[in-house]
């Protein structure tokens, strides 16, 4: 119905099935595409689950028919690829003069980021969700810090090339150090990232006013910022009778590697207790 009559969309979320699949992303292609994106300002895609790595045809035919999607959809599903979504995007939405505000989607790290160098001049909030992709499979160890290292470096390039963006949140499950360089950014959140594995060891922010991390008590490894020294189990302390999971830290008071941002500025480091926030 949308799609026959080409509805204005302000606002496109897809979180999936639970699990990446080529059909989901055809889908999101097809709406997109057929509806009216002249007010378009939030994408979301965002596909929980591990990668679908073979689909049944015939339980995604069935889907498909029960649901009323044409079948051209689930015959283009047959082509799409892991980074399919990211190019018609990028090549499609600036020809309907889209003024994107807002991104959330999934990556896969070897990505050339171009999508947010499209938005570059009106993208206020992004979140991203990093992965290795298909390259987790077809890559040696060995090579795999090298990929990472460039992926993590366009994306750096690209956040600084971001004029007017004003939040950032960075989930990934590689394992990496980026720096991040940003006139307008206000908040950073990494909560969402391997914690041990992923750190910004740079970050030159003038305008902002929170960076959100997460650590893990039980282990004393964290992500987002490095602490200079290593942070001490009595600074997580909290009152028996406090119910705050969260201990935030004056910049003023508490070193950081790399960290260059206003003296007003507060890193706030959510804890984990055995795996758990």
């Amino acid at each position: 119905w949308m799609c026959q009559h080409e509805i204005k969309l302000s606002q496109f979320i897809s979180k999936g099935r639970g699990y990446r699949s080529p059909l989901d992303m055809s889908i999101c292609v097809y709406i997109l595409s057929c509806c009216n994106l002249e007010r378009l300002e939030d994408v979301t895609i965002i596909t929980p689950g591990n990668t679908k790595a073979v689909v049944n045809a015939n339980e995604e035919n069935y889907f498909a028919l029960d649901s009323g999607i044409p079948l051209n959809v689930v015959h283009h599903a047959q082509v799409m690829t892991e980074t399919s979504i990211h190019v018609f995007l990028a090549s499609y939405l600036p020809v309907y003069g889209v003024d994107l505000k807002r991104l959330a989607i999934r990556i896969p790290i070897v990505f050339d980021f171009s999508l947010l160098r499209i938005f570059s001049q009106t993208l206020e909030e992004v979140c991203l969700d990093i992965g290795m992709g298909y390259l987790s499979a077809v890559v040696e160890e060995s090579g795999v810090e090298e990929i990472v290292v460039a992926g993590l470096e366009r994306l750096s390039g690209a956040i600084e090339d971001m004029a007017r963006l004003k939040t950032l949140r960075l989930k990934t499950d590689v394992k990496g150090r980026m720096r991040i360089h940003s006139a307008s950014l206000e908040v950073i959140d990494t909560m969402a990232s391997n914690v041990g594995d992923f750190h910004v060891i740079e970050c030159i922010c003038p305008s902002l006013k929170m960076f959100r991390c997460l650590v893990d008590v039980c282990t004393m490894t964290s992500n987002g910022l490095v602490p200079v020294p290593e942070y001490e189990k009595e600074e997580m302390d909290v009152p028996s009778s406090s119910a705050e999971t969260e201990v935030t830290f004056d910049v003023t008071q508490r070193d950081f590697q790399g960290l260059r941002v206003p003296d007003s500025c507060v890193v706030k480091l959510s804890k984990r207790h055995n795996g758990q926030d």
